[in-house]
Order: structure tokens, then C-alpha cells, then sequence
């Protein structure tokens, strides 16, 4: 039961002529400099009306009026940032957060039944969605909002829920042969205790992700469907490394290479790629749960 693409309200008022531009600059690092402000106008456009949309859900809440699907989601989903295209540190803080900001700051005070609302948001039987780790790992659960911390004892006998509204962090294992991980994490998948990435399915989608304790590409396969931080950085040699052939704002950490030999990085990655710890950040680690 994917999630995606239906996460959240779809872009307003999206001009497709425009967002495809978006994309090709996060593809291209060759764009004519006349498009950048084009696109901190299609942000600031794309920012004013989701602020408005919250403004509208909280004077329904104050008034004590139901809310609708698509507004639930709003309030209990993380908000998609991908639409944006690429977003620089600066454009975040001063353009971006404040409509983050107006999201979290209703979810902040809410005092509702939450599974009942994200059963009207997202169509699901009550039963199957949790909001406690235990109930998460039973089996049989299509959503879970919360985040996990799972130290896992037995890989085959491991249970996830096929959407989490969290971050995962899983401990206790050196492979993941075996081991069957959500369809999407709507957060952070921390992962750092892998040793070998053989074996290893990614989510088919992820706000960052943590595989430190990798030292070689072996098996590692990443889709272009992650933001925020990947985190590379005990990796020694990059050959055979497949890298993202795009970015939403997610940032490559490959800290640990002692040689660059096989090293490949896709043309308009260069300034996602992390190579040295003094190298300046181009980018804030932005995720869709950002704030």
C-alpha cells in the first residue's frame, strides 16, 4: 500500500512547464542563471499557499468543524518538499521553514484520536495502524506514525509495518539478508550496524539514510527517492558505488574513501557529494519531516 505519490495535497496551481525546469536543475548543474529566480518564485508561490491551507485548517479546528481527508493528511503526513526541486540552505531558513514551521505547530496541538483520523485520511481499518512499537511489529499492520527502534534478534521473524511515519532505527544486525524493511519510511532509516549491504532492499522511499558502517558498495543499490543525509562515511573504496542520478536536497557523505579511483559521480550531483569533513555544506540535510 504505497503512499506515494499521494503523500499529502499534490502542488498547487502546478505549472508543468515550470516544474519541469525545477527538475532539471537538480539534474543539471549547467542552468542558465536566469532560472534561479524563477524558481525561489515558484517556491515562494508553492510556500504562501500551503501556509494559507494551514491557516484555513486551524480556524476549522478552532471552530470545532471535521476536517477532510486531504487536510488530515496535511496535519499527520510529513510535508513533501520534492516538489520544490532543489533548495538551498539559505532559501530553506528564510522561505521554506515557516511553512514547516505552521504544520508542526498544529500537529503540536492537536488533541485528537489519531487513528481515527489517519483511518479517514488514508482509508485504512483502524486495526491496521499502530501508533505503539509493539502493536507495529505484530504483523499484519499497513501504517505505522511514530518512529521505531528495533534491536532485532531474529531477521526472518522481523515484522514491519509496509508504511512507517517515522524514523526507523534498526540495531543488532551485521547483514540484512533476509530481513524484509518497509515499503516506505516517511523519515530517517538508520541502519549503521550493517556491516555488508548484500542482501539489503531499500524502502522505495526515504528521508535519509544510515549505512556508517559500510566499507564496501557490495550489494548497495540506491534509488533516486531519498532526501536528507546518506550516510557513506565508512565506506574505503567507491567502485561498483552507484550513486543517485538526482537529488531532493539530500546530501552524500563519502568522508571515509581512501581513493577516489571508481569513484563516479552523475552530472549535476557534484554539489551533494561530500568528500572531505572540512568541506563547506552546500546543502542543509532538508528531509520531508524537517524542521
Amino acid at each position: 500500500m504505497p503512499i506515494s505519490p499521494e503523500l499529502g495535497r499534490p502542488p498547487v496551481d502546478l505549472d508543468e512547464s515550470k516544474l519541469a525546469k525545477l527538475e532539471n536543475k537538480t539534474n543539471n548543474s549547467e542552468v542558465p542563471e536566469n532560472t534561479i529566480e524563477e524558481d525561489t518564485e515558484y517556491i515562494s508561490k508553492y510556500v504562501e499557499k500551503r501556509i494559507e491551507d494551514f491557516d484555513a485548517i486551524q480556524a476549522k479546528i478552532d471552530q470545532g468543524e471535521d476536517l477532510n481527508p486531504e487536510e488530515l493528511k496535511m496535519i499527520y503526513l510529513p510535508q513533501d518538499l520534492r516538489p520544490l526541486g532543489l533548495v538551498t540552505e539559505d532559501t530553506y531558513y528564510d522561505v521554506v521553514r515557516p511553512m514547516v514551521h505552521a504544520g508542526f505547530q498544529i500537529k503540536k496541538g492537536l488533541e485528537r484520536d489519531v487513528k481515527t483520523d489517519l483511518s479517514t485520511a488514508l482509508g485504512i481499518e483502524q486495526g491496521k495502524i499502530s501508533t505503539d512499537q509493539e502493536t507495529a511489529m505484530s504483523g499484519n499492520i499497513e501504517f505505522h506514525h511514530g518512529d521505531l527502534k528495533i534491536d532485532i534478534k531474529d531477521l526472518e521473524s522481523a515484522t514491519f509495518p509496509k508504511v512507517v511515519n517515522g524514523d526507523v532505527e534498526i540495531s543488532g544486525i551485521t547483514s540484512a539478508e533476509g530481513l524484509k524493511l518497509p515499503e516506505e519510511v516517511l523519515g530517517l532509516l538508520d541502519m549503521s550496524s550493517l556491516t555488508t549491504a548484500v542482501g539489503l532492499i531499500l524502502p522505495s522511499r526515504l528521508d535519509g539514510l544510515y549505512l556508517s558502517g559500510l566499507t564496501s558498495p557490495e550489494g548497495l543499490k540506491l534509488n533516486n527517492d531519498i532526501s536528507g543525509l546518506i550516510d557513506l562515511s565508512g565506506l574505503k573504496s567507491a567502485k561498483g558505488l552507484e550513486l543517485p542520478t538526482k537529488s531532493y536536497g539530500a546530501r552524500i557523505m563519502l568522508t571515509g574513501l581512501e581513493s577516489y579511483e571508481g569513484l563516479v559521480i552523475p552530472p549535476g550531483m557534484e554539489d551533494y557529494v561530500i568528500l572531505k569533513e572540512e568541506e563547506p555544506k552546500p546543502m542543509k540535510p532538508i528531509t520531508v519531516n524537517a524542521y
